[in-house]
């Protein structure tokens, strides 16, 4: 989650300048992210009602250019709010903001396409011109050597190769 911002100093001394409500996730620490535009002033930081979701309950800071505070969230902190105050001026000027804690959502994870199963991967592309080559070196051999099987069996592997990759086309 990104720091929530609070500036101090900006439109007056002592000003404090935040947003009325944020929101933390169980399980991760809320980042303050502290802005002073002017001198340096002390910030006390208050929270209330806040044992459900944090052990956090006070911290007084010294706050000069730019600070950031973690306030950490239980990791099983059920849903629910609770007011952290900001004090600045020793006690001069007050600020509060709701602080909204919520389960952390589930991270999605990007759909894997479905996987084929394993088998043996054979090119049956390249299975026409072997099976073409492979029927007339035995088309051949039938009429050199006068076995008549041979000439089945190259008409069987003409067939073969004409209808394998047919089968295996992607549907």
């Amino acid at each position: 989650m990104a720091a929530c911002e609070i500036h101090l100093n900006r439109k007056a001394i002592n000003s404090i300048e935040l947003p009325a409500q944020v929101m933390a996730e169980a399980g991760k620490d809320l980042v303050l992210s502290f802005n002073n535009h002017g001198h340096p002033l002390h910030v006390s930081l208050s929270a209330m009602n806040p044992a459900r979701f944090t052990s956090f309950t006070h911290e007084n800071l010294f706050v000069q250019g730019e600070t950031e505070f973690a306030i950490p969230i239980f990791g099983d902190a059920e849903e629910g709010a609770f007011v952290l105050e900001v004090v600045t001026g020793y006690g001069r000027t007050k600020g509060e903001m709701q602080i909204i804690v919520r389960k952390p959502l589930p991270e999605s994870q990007p759909e894997q396409p479905e996987e084929k199963p394993a088998g043996i991967q054979v090119p049956w592309q390249k299975a026409g011109p072997i099976a073409f080559i492979l029927g007339v070196i035995l088309y051949v051999a039938s009429l050199t050597s006068g076995i008549g099987i041979l000439k089945d069996l190259a008409v069987l592997v003409f067939i073969a190769g004409a209808t394998l990759p047919w089968l295996q086309r992607p549907a």
